[in-house]
């Protein structure tokens, strides 16, 4: 005779089997998440580790901020250029380095005592605009007399004009035979013998066209010297 407050037991039902049907396996169980280690539950560890990572992200961002710029490559005034027979073209400085301004001093006498010497400057016209100019030492001459000074792009030219002293260079490519260095336009062609005086509306003006298509010799600058300075003052 069983107890009248004893619960009744519960029994649970065994999985019928169905004749051609594998029992289903049992349920695998899923591994439990791994926890943190005990010492990241701590608050004041939670904090420390918040701020490093804030310090750290703020130094990198000052470190950009502050970042050291690339420094500007040294600049100076352009020495004269020392021209002679036989070499291919005259040297001239870096195009980096800043060229003498006129009206003003472009040059000393002192440097520029070797014939052929080629020195390049630049013009301010009157609008503000800054033109390419040419000063060349002579082989002959004295005072203002032994220098040519023009302006570095003939008229309605879109080159700059250059010393050629390669008589050979200058035979082949524009076809003229010279005895002396010459000044070119490289995109006509057009050579303009120093030497010599082309006219222009009456005037005569060194620099006569002798090859190519240019129609008159480079528009001139008006230089003196004054002790051992060259001084350009104007221009055509």
């Amino acid at each position: 005779m069983s107890d009248a407050n004893s619960k009744p037991e519960t029994v649970k039902p065994a999985t019928p089997q169905i004749p051609g049907v594998p029992a289903p396996a049992p349920a695998k169980k899923q591994p439990a998440a791994p926890a943190w280690p005990p010492i990241w539950n701590d608050r004041r560890v939670q904090i420390g580790a918040g701020l490093v990572v804030a310090f750290l992200i703020l130094a990198v961002i000052a470190a950009w901020l502050i970042r050291p710029a690339y420094p500007p490559r040294a600049t100076g005034p352009e020495p004269g250029a020392q021209g002679g027979q036989g070499s291919s073209h005259s040297q001239e400085s870096a195009p980096t380095r800043i060229l003498p301004i006129a009206p003003g001093t472009i040059a000393s006498t002192l440097d520029t005592a070797t014939p052929w010497t080629f020195v390049k400057f630049q013009f301010r016209k009157p609008s503000g605009e800054l033109i390419p100019a040419r000063l060349l030492r002579l082989p002959s001459g004295t005072g203002a007399e032994a220098y040519w000074a023009f302006l570095g792009i003939g008229p309605y030219g879109r080159c700059e004009l250059e010393l050629e002293t390669d008589l050979t260079k200058l035979a082949k490519d524009y076809g003229y035979p010279a005895r002396h260095p010459m000044v070119v336009d490289p995109c006509n062609p057009t050579v303009f013998d120093p030497l010599q005086y082309g006219s222009d509306h009456g005037a005569w003006i060194r620099g006569q066209v002798v090859a190519g298509v240019g129609f008159r010799p480079p528009l001139a600058v008006e230089i003196a010297v004054e002790q051992s300075n060259i001084v350009a003052s104007r221009s055509e």
